[in-house]
């Protein structure tokens, strides 16, 4: 019997010797890793560390099973041995562990003698993630409506043409609007300032004229004929209230060629001269009829030439004055559309026929011949700009 108690002992003893304590200690090590493991990394990864150096953990299983299949297999005596209080002192019992969980022990079997364990273990199962730089967005430049302007006709019962239309000029995101330039009557549409453009051909008698050659007569010379000047004018023109005041310069030229004394001779007169008249055009809204009156200053050069004998002599004259009496009739009516094309497009305000008769008087130099004489008629073209 006392063999017997002494063997169950032995056995007893031997279950709870070595292999008992390592593998109690590294489970606790392991379930200590597996929290602060579980509690540095996200949720639901599983951390997978590696064990320390240590034994293989399957052998230890594999004792620990078989240390069970022999205690299943000792027969359960209950002897009291008087040695059991001194032994139990001197090696303490150690408690079974308690059943780990799968997860717990899928990660036993996957640690490897000489890993490291670290705290701050990368985790395996997700890869890192690259930090891609995300640009800003560009903001949307705000939208600047463009204006729209509608070209009007000014009367709505007629056809709109270019002239009718307002022009837009477009300056950086603004726009320019130029006033309407409207077709209204004459006397509310002038501007204070104008020009006078002047074609003319005016006829001159000098019935006291002498020949600078022979001292022959005009009348013994030519006749009664008339020596055509052909003229160009141009004039400023200043608007008011009682009509216009007109300003300006010119020049003409005419010759006159007779043989009625045997000898063919030739005059020729080159006209220069300034003016200034004064035009009652404002009398009613549209200047239909607009008489004026004008006073002239000029200077003749003469030309006289003998084809016959071949012989040719020039002179200038002295200053010389003159008067103007006449009237315009204006031609806009004859077709008044066009006229309105070249007001709006050209800016021509009226085109007139101009009939004129002009009174010579003698020049400030008494060397000179004669010409004074009774009214000579001329007839011309004049533009109004």
């Amino acid at each position: 019997m006392v063999n017997m108690s002494t063997a169950v002992k032995n056995q007893r003893n031997k279950d709870q010797g070595p292999w008992s304590i390592v593998l109690s200690v590294l489970l606790l090590a392991i379930a200590f890793h597996a929290s602060d493991t579980y509690s540095q990394n996200a949720p639901g990864t599983k951390a997978k560390p590696t064990a320390k150096s240590s034994p293989n953990i399957e052998e230890a299983d594999d004792n620990v099973s078989d240390d069970s299949e022999e205690d299943d297999e000792a027969p359960d005596v209950n002897i009291v041995d008087e040695n059991a209080a001194d032994n139990e002192e001197e090696k303490p019992v150690v408690a079974a562990p308690a059943a780990k969980p799968e997860d717990a022990v899928e990660n036993e079997t996957s640690l490897e003698a000489g890993d490291n364990i670290e705290d701050n273990a990368p985790v395996a199962d997700q890869p890192p993630v690259e930090t891609v730089p995300v640009e800003p967005i560009p903001q949307p430049e705000p939208y600047i409506p463009t204006p729209t302007v509608e070209a009007l006709p000014l009367h709505s019962d007629k056809t709109v043409s270019e002239a009718d239309m307002v022009e837009v000029i477009p300056m950086e995101k603004t726009v320019e609007v130029e006033p309407f330039k409207g077709y209204k009557p004459y006397r509310q549409r002038r501007a204070t300032h104008g020009l006078m453009f002047n074609v003319n051909a005016e006829n001159l008698y000098f019935q006291d004229y002498t020949s600078i050659v022979d001292q022959k007569l005009y009348e013994e010379l030519f006749g009664q004929e008339d020596l055509t000047l052909v003229q160009v004018q141009l004039d400023y023109k200043l608007n008011f209230f009682l009509g216009s005041l007109v300003a300006g310069v010119g020049y003409g030229q005419g010759t006159l060629v007779d043989d009625r004394i045997g000898e063919e001779r030739s005059l020729t007169i080159a006209k220069k001269s300034g003016r200034a008249q004064l035009l009652f055009d404002s009398l009613m809204k549209e200047p239909y009829f607009v008489p004026y009156v004008g006073f002239n200053f000029w200077q003749f050069g003469i030309t006289e030439e003998n084809t016959t004998l071949s012989t040719k002599n020039s002179y200038d004259t002295g200053n010389g004055t003159s008067l103007t009496v006449g009237f315009l009739v204006q031609l806009n009516w004859m077709d008044p559309q066009v006229a309105k094309l070249a007001y709006l497009g050209e800016g021509l305000e009226n085109t007139y026929l101009d009939v004129f008769w002009t009174q010579y008087q003698n020049t400030d130099n008494e060397l000179d011949p004669i010409f004074e004489n009774d009214f000579n008629f001329g007839v011309g073209l004049r533009m109004e700009f």
